[in-house]
Order: structure tokens, then sequence, then C-alpha cells
């Protein structure tokens, strides 16, 4: 028997790789922190002003349609994550130019709905934003990033506010992540 393969299935699972690992490259490489400010600002406000500053960075171009799916995201249940002081807020959408993860710190702690329906404070927002024409496996690297938050380890990672940490961690089950995808499709 030959152990040659068929030439369009090789190129088929290459292409995939090639997919996973440019977004999760591309995840890694653009995952920013920033500090939100936001003394006396309610959750609207908040968001105006970071969908503001991705309008400058050019990872949007209409921050007001982000704002508006981000707030009937929040509208359909809560986003906090229970334990962790973190609301994960994420949207597709065609104002979206470039998939984007986000964490905010927030200088004075919210009252956000949990995941749980009960309210928390939170002092955190990962934010999460795909184009509406992403690929399959773009949105699954973001969804995994998502998932990511209810790993036990992540709290004190989170806590300790260094990024280093952060990113080592995303960094770290990404990785683990692609190399699964890669043995599983073989």
């Amino acid at each position: 028997a030959s152990n040659v393969l068929n030439t369009e299935e090789v190129l088929s699972d290459l292409r995939g790789w090639q997919a996973y690992i440019g977004h999760t490259l591309s995840i890694i490489e653009n995952f920013r922190f920033d500090t939100v400010l936001n003394q006396n600002m309610h959750i609207e406000e908040v968001l105006e002003t970071i969908c503001r500053k991705l309008e400058q960075l050019q990872v949007i171009r209409d921050k007001e349609e982000i704002i508006e799916k981000l707030l009937e995201r929040q509208s359909l249940g809560g986003l906090g994550i229970p334990n962790m002081r973190l609301a994960l807020f994420h949207a597709k959408a065609e104002a979206v130019l470039r998939p984007a993860v986000r964490l905010y710190h927030l200088d004075n702690p919210l009252l956000i709905k949990g995941m749980d329906k009960k309210y928390l404070d939170v002092d955190r927002i990962l934010l999460l934003l795909a184009p509406a024409r992403i690929s399959k496996e773009g949105l699954e690297v973001l969804s995994e990033v998502s998932s990511l938050l209810i790993e036990d380890e992540l709290a004190p990672i989170l806590e300790s506010g260094n990024q280093q940490r952060i990113i080592a961690f995303f960094t770290t089950h990404l990785y683990k992540y692609v190399l699964a995808k890669i043995k599983k499709e073989r």
C-alpha cells in the first residue's frame, strides 16, 4: 500500500492549520490592556469611552453600532463572571474591522449582573470583538479565549494585575488549543 497522501486533503489541512495559527498569533500579538477612569460613570459611558478609543485606533469604524450591540448582549443575560470581578463583553459586527481582545481595568467597580443572575462588583472588562465575516477558525479561537475565563487558575492571575502573567496564561492555553486542533484534524 502506498503512503502517498491525497494532495487536496493535505492542502486543506494545512490551510486550516494556518488559519488557526494566524488567528491565534493575531489575538496574542494584539492583546491590549488599558485603564478606564470611570468615576461616576454608568456602563454605557464606560463602553462609550472604550469604543471611542477603539475607533481612533481603527479597530472599529462605528462606535455607536458596537455600543448598541454590547448593550443588547448585556440585556439578554448577565455578563459578570462570578468570583472574578470581571465582565465579558463581546460582539460580532460589520463595524469591527479586525478581531480584538482587550482587558480593561476600571478604577471604580461597577455593579453588573452576573451569569448566575446575581449582581456583582466588576473592576475588569474583557472585550472580545469580531468582524461579521470572521472565519470559522477565527471565531473558534475567540470562543476559546472566552472559555478560558472559567479556568480556576485565571482568577489569581487577573487579581495580580501582572500583564506578563496574564499574557502568558492566554498564550500557553491558546498554544495548547492550536496543537490539539492540529493533532485532531490529522
